[in-house]
């Protein structure tokens, strides 16, 4: 029985898309127990306690995220593009220490809803596919993510779901916008720099 649930993410960063994620999951959460105790690891754990009314700590304490990994029933990594060294070559090593401490107190790890790559470092994607196949549940939100976990490592079980925001009930929302008539598809683009992905997926 799932009593806790400790949730990482980037998460706390004032990035809207991410902080959506992050409230969809919690809808999800919620539906599923009412009850459980959720912790959010956030860069401002103060603004995302109060947004959310859960319980955040900073993602940057060692000592209270260890203890949390320790307490936890279930450790989840929302959804966004977490695995990948473009935009850092350190931050794909935070979340894969994370998941390595977890499996250390034999705690279950789900990767939910992950948009996965560029990982362009031979070291990273090594240690990458090595640590994902101690994962209990991976998810991803396109087939280029599941490809690239396939590549680093083959035996990964990985299954293709939407992404969390498509989970969102727009009444959930305290302000009205208007609809036209017609149906109406919002898309938002982020060049990854030189990355040749992104050219392919734009065509």
């Amino acid at each position: 029985m799932v009593h806790r649930i400790l949730v990482a993410g980037y998460y706390g960063f004032d990035n809207g898309g991410d902080e959506l994620i992050l409230f969809s999951l919690l809808n999800e959460f919620k539906r599923f127990n009412n009850k459980v105790e959720i912790t959010i690891l956030s860069r401002n754990p103060s603004k995302t306690g109060r947004n959310y009314k859960v319980k955040a700590i900073n993602r940057w304490n060692s000592l209270r995220v260890t203890l949390a990994i320790f307490r936890t029933d279930l450790f989840v990594f929302g959804g966004g593009g977490l695995l990948q060294d473009l935009t850092s070559s350190w931050s794909i090593y935070y979340y894969l220490g994370l998941i390595l401490l977890a499996k250390l107190f034999f705690k279950k790890v789900f990767l939910i809803s992950q948009g996965v790559g560029p990982i362009r470092r031979r070291i990273s994607r090594k240690v990458t596919g090595i640590i994902l196949g101690f994962v209990d549940l991976i998810t991803v939100r396109d087939e280029l993510s599941k490809f690239e976990l396939g590549k680093l490592n083959e035996n990964l079980s990985v299954s293709i779901v939407p992404d969390p925001l498509f989970n969102l009930d727009r009444f959930a929302f305290t302000k009205e916008v208007a609809i036209n008539e017609q149906p109406t598809i919002g898309v938002c683009l982020q060049g990854w720099g030189k990355d040749e992905r992104f050219k392919q997926r734009v065509r």
